[in-house]
């Protein structure tokens, strides 16, 4: 089994809000953050997932995994696939346009399973911006 460090990067935030939480490796009996003992465990919210609308192919592998139900996965607007580069765009066509959006980032738990389970690798999970 891997040690936390070798499956968490990113836990030492500089000033920066947005700073991404990766994992490397989580193993199969659970999530990363399951495995932390329960002070360090994030509270509902204190992280969030953030989707490149650019690599997601919208196979809803997140919302599947989620607990928490945070994901929704629906066809992207007009507006929102006008916002993608041009051969983003193009594979979007490829997939009917669908793409996984969070419905509910304040249910996340933090738990990484959407982050393993994404095909694309499209989901990174973020510290919220402050209001």
């Amino acid at each position: 089994m891997h040690s936390s460090a070798d499956e968490v990067r990113g836990l030492a935030r500089p000033e920066a809000d947005q700073t991404p939480i990766v994992f490397d490796a989580i193993p199969a009996e659970g999530s990363v953050m399951s495995q932390l003992p329960e002070a360090c465990r994030p509270n509902a919210g204190d992280l969030a997932p953030v989707i490149d609308f650019a690599r997601c192919e919208g196979k809803a592998d997140c919302l599947r995994v989620c607990p928490y139900d945070v994901f929704e996965v629906r066809v992207a607007t007009s507006a929102e696939r006008k916002s993608l580069g041009l051969l983003s765009q193009l594979r979007s066509l490829a997939h009917g346009h669908k793409k996984a959006f969070t419905l509910h980032p304040d249910q996340c738990h933090a738990c990484g399973l959407c982050v393993e389970a994404c095909p694309e690798t499209a989901i990174r999970l973020l510290k919220p911006r402050s209001a």
